[in-house]
């Protein structure tokens, strides 16, 4: 496969308060953009433009078959991209679960 159809992901640690923006694993084109475009799908559908982690990853296993094959790793990277790139945002409930929120203030997202 060509280099020029992957994209790099950016993952985002936090240390002692602060963020800290770091490049991470490489992942098909296509695939990042699929994903990306389903996340974005669900929030948008969503009433407070949020969805929990659990739903999230239960309802991509049922659309994105074909495209994850049973390995959620992908959508957890590219949610870590996501966030990130601040076009999402994490936060955990009472129930310790993580809720994915959209972004009202995010930039336009470039492949």
């Amino acid at each position: 496969m060509n280099p020029a159809e992957k994209i790099e992901l950016v993952s985002f640690s936090k240390r002692r308060g602060f963020g800290v923006v770091k490049k991470g694993s490489l992942i098909d084109k296509v695939k990042y953009e699929t994903i990306v475009n389903y996340i974005l799908a669900c929030l948008q559908e969503r009433d407070g433009n949020q969805i929990s982690l659990i739903e999230l990853i239960d309802l991509s296993g049922q659309s994105l078959t074909e495209c994850i094959n049973g390995n959620f790793w992908y959508l957890l990277q590219v949610k870590n991209d996501l966030e990130a790139r601040h076009i999402v945002k994490i936060t955990v409930n009472h129930k310790f679960q993580q809720i994915v929120i959209l972004n009202k203030r995010r930039m336009p997202l470039r492949f």
